[in-house]
């Protein structure tokens, strides 16, 4: 999977962030367990910072948002399409014949794109799908891995970089490409000074 960047992950970030500054209901102090959070080391800004865990966290809620869309789209009526029909009236058409034709035509396209669209959306359905969702599952399995083996790697979205909290090396998030696997990890904590 290819992790989003720019104004998406910024808009996740944002309402993750927002989600923590609710008020408290039964005090009025932050529960923070005897930690701080952890600041970016290039804008100093807890702000846009997520810890690996809280970015799974992220991706898997994301992740089940757009599975329970899929479901909701799949389950919703087909749309009609109206306009730009072939017997469109100002379409042109010199004679009755003509207007005839493009409405025979109009009327065949439009059978013969519907019969595909639903063969198409069958096959994704039951095939595509499917087969993306196990990849995902794979894909997060190791993503808790990489979070429970190394809790301090964290991101900042703003400045788009890697560290380790409390460290003050980077690297740049441009360098983690495709999925995020252990091997990837490894190298980026040991690139950043970590155990």
């Amino acid at each position: 999977m290819i992790y989003e960047t720019g104004p998406n992950l910024r808009q996740a970030v944002a309402q993750r962030s927002a989600l923590f500054r609710l008020p408290c209901q039964e005090h009025n102090e932050a529960v923070t367990n005897g930690t701080s959070p952890p600041v970016c080391p290039v804008c100093g800004s807890a702000a846009d910072v997520l810890t690996i865990r809280q970015f799974v966290d992220l991706l898997g809620a994301m992740h089940d948002d757009m599975m329970r869309r899929h479901e909701q789209y799949r389950r919703s009526p087909p749309r009609s399409r109206r306009g730009g029909d072939f017997g469109e009236s100002g379409s042109g058409a010199e004679s009755a014949e003509e207007e005839i034709a493009g409405v025979v035509l109009s009327a065949a396209f439009g059978l013969l794109g519907r019969a595909i669209g639903r063969r198409v959306r069958r096959r994704f359905d039951e095939q595509v799908l499917p087969a993306l969702d196990a990849r995902w599952q794979q894909q997060r399995q190791e993503q808790l891995a990489i979070a429970a083996r190394y809790p301090e790697l964290c991101g900042c979205a703003r400045d788009q970089v890697a560290f380790l909290a409390g460290g003050s090396r980077t690297v740049s998030m441009s360098e983690v490409t495709g999925d995020l696997t252990m091997a990837q990890a490894e190298s980026i904590v040991a690139r950043l000074g970590g155990p």
